[in-house]
């Protein structure tokens, strides 16, 4: 199938197109097939986009993530988060608590692990969110195994210039 390009489609659509529609006023003119063309052309583009970001490869996966159950006896919080974010070189440890007033987001109570290198081990960010979660047996051996499996992976130019950005380099 042909490629629709925006100059493509612009002309496929513009009102000086050739055609055999009808030319009452305010009718766009359409070469026929057009339309169809366009439909395809944009539905191929965005089951290709939704098939990239639901199913990444690992080389692309820049940080895990996991929710944990929130423990029974601690009914205000509204969730706990832990995981390894690669860019960041850190694992993070987040809870959230529901607020007081009615309809308001959860605040957040930890939020830990947002610096580069803050937190060094899993045991340490499972450490922050035990009291207000459940915590799996083998949830330390996974944020392990998340951040050993991503050394390997390099990081792209934009989580380099947003290094760059947040962690300017000292001139020490």
């Amino acid at each position: 199938m042909p490629r629709v390009t925006p100059l493509l489609a612009h002309w496929l659509l513009s009102p000086e197109a050739p055609s055999e529609t009808s030319d009452a006023p305010g009718n766009r003119r359409v070469i026929p097939g057009a339309l169809d063309a366009l439909l395809t052309t944009f539905t191929i583009v965005f089951e290709r986009t939704a098939e990239q970001l639901l199913h990444h490869s690992d080389q692309e996966q820049t940080m895990s993530r996991y929710e944990l159950q929130p423990k029974s006896y601690t009914p205000r919080v509204a969730s706990v988060v832990v995981g390894w974010d690669r860019p960041l070189n850190t694992f993070f440890a987040q809870v959230f608590m529901k607020s007081r007033i009615p309809g308001d987001e959860p605040e957040a109570t930890i939020w830990e692990g947002t610096e580069l290198g803050q937190i060094q081990s899993a045991a340490e960010a499972l450490a922050l969110v035990d009291a207000y979660a459940d915590v799996p047996v083998d949830m330390a051996a996974r944020l392990e195994a998340d951040r050993d499996n991503s050394r390997s992976q390099a990081h792209g130019p934009r989580q380099l210039g947003m290094k760059r950005l947040i962690f300017p380099p000292s001139n020490d």
